[in-house]
C-alpha cells in the first residue's frame, strides 16, 4: 500500500499562483504596455493551466481527453459560425 501524500493540495496551490501571476503579467502587458493583441495568449495558457491540474487530464483517461478535445473543437466551430455573421456585413447607405 503506497503512503499518503503530504501535500495532497500543493499542486493546486501552485496552479493558483501561477493563474494569479499570468492574469497580473496579462493586465501589465495588455494595460500598461498597450499590448491587447497578447492577451489571447495569455488566455490560452491558463486554459492549459485549468485544463491539465483543476480538470485533471494529464492523469485523465483516454476517452477524457478525447472529449475534452472535441469540447474545444467544437466551441471552435461554434464561435467561428457566429462571428461569420457580423464579419460579413456590409453598410448599404440608401439612395
Amino acid at each position: 500500500m503506497k503512503p499518503p501524500a503530504r501535500h495532497p493540495y500543493l499542486p493546486y496551490g501552485l496552479t493558483w499562483l501561477a493563474l494569479a501571476g499570468l492574469l497580473a503579467a496579462q493586465l501589465l502587458v495588455t494595460r500598461v504596455l498597450g499590448r491587447p493583441d497578447w492577451a489571447p495568449l495569455f488566455g490560452l495558457a491558463m486554459a492549459a493551466l485549468v485544463a491539465l491540474f483543476f480538470m485533471n487530464l494529464r492523469n485523465g483517461s483516454a476517452l477524457s481527453r478525447i472529449f475534452a478535445i472535441a469540447c474545444v473543437v467544437w466551441l471552435t466551430v461554434m464561435l467561428g459560425l457566429g462571428i461569420i455573421d457580423p464579419l460579413t456585413r456590409t453598410a448599404v447607405m440608401p439612395p
